[in-house]
């Protein structure tokens, strides 16, 4: 595994990210089987050369026609330096050139509030009905 996978499968572990599903440990060596998920495009955020800064996934949901950012991460000793919002904005582009058009959806844990902000300074809004007590849904307004 490259050395860049291994440092994000890391951070990821330590977030406490399931795996291909729910109930599913990641481990570093389920940590490659996500990138390679039916509809997933990753994209690694850094300066050429160096340690990885983010990590970030759209999903294009072909079962509902849905755009969503999916396993947005930071490298936490980078974290509150903005680049939460300068990777999301890089995803949204990308999300815009891959399906045109379409708001983009995604999910995020209410206690994220770092998270959240980021969001919601990028336009995203809560659908109240697709929210839970512990997950938050948003989405974008058509980007």
């Amino acid at each position: 595994m490259p050395i860049e996978h291994s440092q994000i499968a890391n951070w990821a572990i330590a977030e406490g990210w399931p795996g291909t599903s729910k109930h599913i440990p990641l481990t570093q060596a389920t940590f490659p089987a996500l990138l390679e998920l039916p509809g997933h495009y990753s994209y690694c955020m850094g300066e050429s050369g160096a340690a990885p800064l983010g990590f970030g996934q759209i999903w294009l949901n072909q079962a509902n026609g849905t755009t969503n950012l999916v396993r947005v991460l930071i490298d936490p000793q980078r974290r509150g330096q903005g680049l939460g919002k300068l990777l999301c904005r890089l995803l949204l582009a990308e999300a815009n050139r891959i399906s045109p058009g379409q708001a983009v959806k995604l999910r995020v844990y209410r206690g994220n509030h770092a998270a959240v902000s980021v969001y919601r300074a990028l336009g995203f809004e809560t659908v109240v009905g697709e929210s839970n007590a512990e997950v938050l849904a948003m989405a974008s307004r058509k980007c």
